[in-house]
This record gives C-alpha cells, structure tokens and sequence, in this order.
C-alpha cells in the first residue's frame, strides 16, 4: 500500500475520461487539471476526495485510506448509475404529515391510521394515554434530520411526565420516550441503540446520565428492542 503522502497514480489523471478540477490533487494532475475518477462517481466525490486530501509542501495529496472508504461507503449510492444525490427524508408513506411541520396539530398526527398502528405495535392502550398526557406542553412539531419530532410534558410537571416522538415520514417508523413514575420508558423496534434518530438518542443518554444523579429512584428501560 503506498505510504501517506505519496502521489495519486499519473493513469489517473487522464482527459479522456476525467472530470474538471478547481484544485489539482497532485503534480500530474496540475498539469492536466483533470483527475480521471470511477465512473459512477461524479463531481461530489471529487470534491469530497478533494477534502479529504492532505497537504503536503503545497501539493494536494490523497489519503489512500480515505479515498477507499469514501468509494466504498458511496456505492449503494451511485449504483443505479447516477451520482449522490440528497435523499428527501420527508417523502415516502407518511409524506403527507410534512404540511404539519411547524404547527401545533399532535393530535392529527398521532391519530394518523398509520401512526396509530406503529404505535400499536410498541404500547399498550394505557400507554398511549400517557404519551398524549405527556404531550400536552409542547412546542411546535419540529423535523431533524430525517425524522419528524414532537415533544412535550404534562401541564405542571416539565420535568417528571415528559415525552419525545421521533417519526419517520419515509417509512412510518417510530420511536417514542415516556418519562413517568420515575422511570424513562424508551419503545423503539430498532435493535441497536446506536441506530435510534440522534435526537431521540441524545435524550436517551442524558436521562442515562440523570437517573445515575438522582437520589430518588429513576431507570431508563427499553421496550421492543431485542438487545
């Protein structure tokens, strides 16, 4: 493997099948101002691959090692044939709650046919009862990332009966944390915990943290996950 530092192969810079360079990425390069790249990639991975460089003596140089891993983890991106594209998180089956982004309507989400199953699938009726209690100081329904974001608490107990829902608008999938009764009650189907929506997440490991402090009792548990 060549060393970090050395220089992308000269075959690569190649104007029959290269695509333009705002910065060359080596001395064979400059004097074309071409890099020739797979062809399934585009003028994103070459910018990316351009990032991911290292200066050396005022040479753009490659890591080998982060050019691979680029490649590779943009395949099943590219293989259809076309470059990266931005994926719309807020198409797919639940596209049709997107016009609630930024309003107050909880209600007409979460009795959503589709919602409801999902949610079917992780509480039970009595369970369900206290998400809504816990819904009802709440701020405008939010979109992070890829999911959809509805939070809240009961009225007069902002820090003991709250709740977060993160959906996906892409496959209706859902994952939902209850604080009450002094514990943290996470549903989530989703087997690895690292995979949960960041935001749900970063809730997650802070009652994680909380309920280590506490004096009084207080456990996160999870429900529907295998792990």
């Amino acid at each position: 493997m060549p060393r970090r530092g050395t220089h992308v192969p000269s075959d690569w810079c190649a104007p029959a099948t290269a695509v333009p360079l705002e910065r060359p990425l080596c001395r064979q390069c400059a004097r074309s101002g071409q890099l020739k790249i797979p062809p399934m990639a585009n003028d994103m991975v070459t910018f990316l691959l351009c990032s991911l460089s290292i200066r050396n003596e005022g040479v753009m140089r490659v890591g080998w090692i982060s050019m691979a891993a680029l490649l590779l983890l943009s395949a099943p991106q590219m293989a259809a044939g076309g470059g990266i594209v931005d994926e719309d998180w807020k198409a797919g089956r639940l596209a049709r709650l997107a016009k609630h982004i930024g309003t107050y309507h909880y209600d007409t989400v979460l009795i959503d046919p589709d919602v409801d199953a999902a949610l079917n699938k992780l509480m039970t009726a009595k369970e369900k009862k206290v998400l809504v209690e816990n819904l009802q100081v709440r701020p405008p329904i939010a979109f992070s990332g890829t999911h959809m974001i509805l939070s809240g608490n009961k009225p007069h107990s902002g820090t003991s009966d709250t709740a977060l829902v993160a959906l996906s608008l892409k496959d209706a999938s859902i994952h939902v944390l209850v604080q009450h009764a002094s514990k943290v009650l996470v549903y989530s189907a989703e087997p690895f915990k690292a995979n949960i929506p960041g935001e749900m997440l970063s809730e997650v490991q802070r009652f994680e943290t909380y309920c280590g402090q506490m004096l009084d009792p207080c456990v996160v548990v999870w429900v529907g996950r295998s792990d």
